[in-house]
């Protein structure tokens, strides 16, 4: 089992079930041939669930009632954010699953799972965020994502560090 921590959120998986796209040498090198591009934290295979999560955690995110105390950094910005991180690391997955760029770092677990009978979702966590917050989120994210969860029949959550915890999903926050 490994243990990591993003934005304040502590995940435990296995190894074999995972892959770390955010810190991986497929992402950099892309990033360094065309600029960059933002992607999740880690895409995660949970076997009991037979299920696939790109999983991106955030220590905050922008109420859409507020206006942004700096421009870029509203709820708007929020939101495009997260929907090309949920866009450019499936393309950067599965660019890799299907051998159109290095497979390397992916492990073999990943590399042979049945991608037509698996689930497969895209996660937000937002440590410290209200289920109604969450859930607002989920909607405007769902309809800017409408198009590609059609063509690739994926999924979208988004929930808080509580809700998280209660699925298994996390195994803890570090409160700061």
């Amino acid at each position: 089992m490994k243990e990591v921590i993003h934005s304040d959120i502590k995940f435990r998986y296995e190894e074999d079930d995972c892959f770390e796209i955010e810190n991986s040498k497929l992402h950099s090198i892309i990033n360094n041939k065309i600029g960059e591009i933002k992607t999740v934290e880690f895409v995660w295979y949970r076997r009991e669930k037979d299920v696939l999560l790109f999983i991106e955690a955030k220590p905050s995110f922008s109420n859409p009632n507020n206006p942004p105390k700096k421009e870029g950094h509203g709820f708007d910005a929020n939101i495009d954010e997260i929907y090309q991180k949920f866009i450019c690391s499936l393309e950067l997955y599965f660019a890799a699953i299907l051998k159109r760029q290095n497979d390397n770092e992916i492990c073999e677990n990943l590399k042979t799972l049945n991608y037509k009978a698996i689930d497969i979702k895209c996660l937000l966590i937002i440590k410290g965020h209200t289920k109604i917050a969450c859930r607002n989120i989920m909607n405007t994210l769902s309809k800017r994502l409408k198009k590609h969860m059609e063509i690739w029949k994926i999924k979208i959550g988004v929930l808080n560090d509580e809700i998280a915890l209660q699925y298994g999903i996390i195994n803890g926050i570090i409160n700061t």
